[in-house]
């Protein structure tokens, strides 16, 4: 009781249902990690609030728009995911909701920076700063907006916790980003 919010990657999704059946009457928001495709995967995505894949992730998910990004967040929001996207890296986000937008995914670029040194450990870096910063109530671009310059912030440090930005970290960024990112597009 009064948990919020579970997210997974969809490991062990036998366990998974079992918690998504029991926190469902708590009116819990499930959320999927889903950084690559396993056919025992389709029902955490089929009861997922939030669904939120890596490229290969997406791909895995829908095949024959394995090269679409939009049109994969379109079909997880299709699927009845209140909330998808597919990261794209260095490329940046494709995001969408059924509430904002008219339910139209749209792309947003990575911040650029300078300095990477360490890429690993940015997409949990995303997830967790987007889903933080939903849950506060910012709409979905502006979630996706914070978790890219966490993610910026992020991999200019060595280390999967030492280099986790704070809050005010992030928001200094966003008020300061030499190189803000183009408003969204439809297409990436």
């Amino acid at each position: 009781r009064g948990c919020g919010l579970l997210h997974t990657d969809g490991r062990n999704p036998g366990s998974v249902m079992n918690a998504v059946r029991l926190l469902r009457e708590y009116e819990t928001v499930v959320s999927l990690d889903l950084g690559s495709y396993r056919p025992e995967k389709g029902a955490i995505i089929e009861a997922a609030n939030v669904v939120i894949a890596s490229k290969a992730g997406g791909a895995g998910a829908f095949p024959g728009d394995a090269d679409d990004p939009v049109a994969q967040t379109r079909r997880f929001l299709d699927g009845g995911a209140t909330v998808a996207g597919v990261t794209l890296g260095a490329d940046g986000v494709v995001t969408g909701s059924r509430t904002e937008n008219g339910g139209i995914p749209v792309h947003l670029p990575a911040f650029r920076v300078a300095n990477v040194v360490d890429t690993c450990g940015a997409g949990d870096c995303f997830h967790g700063a987007f889903l933080w910063a939903y849950r506060a109530g910012r709409s979905v671009w502006d979630a996706a907006r914070f978790a890219q310059a966490a993610v910026a912030l992020r991999i200019q440090h060595y280390g999967n916790v030492a280099g986790l930005p704070t809050t005010a970290q992030v928001e200094a960024f966003l008020a300061g980003a030499m190189q803000e990112p183009a408003p969204p597009t439809a297409n990436p």
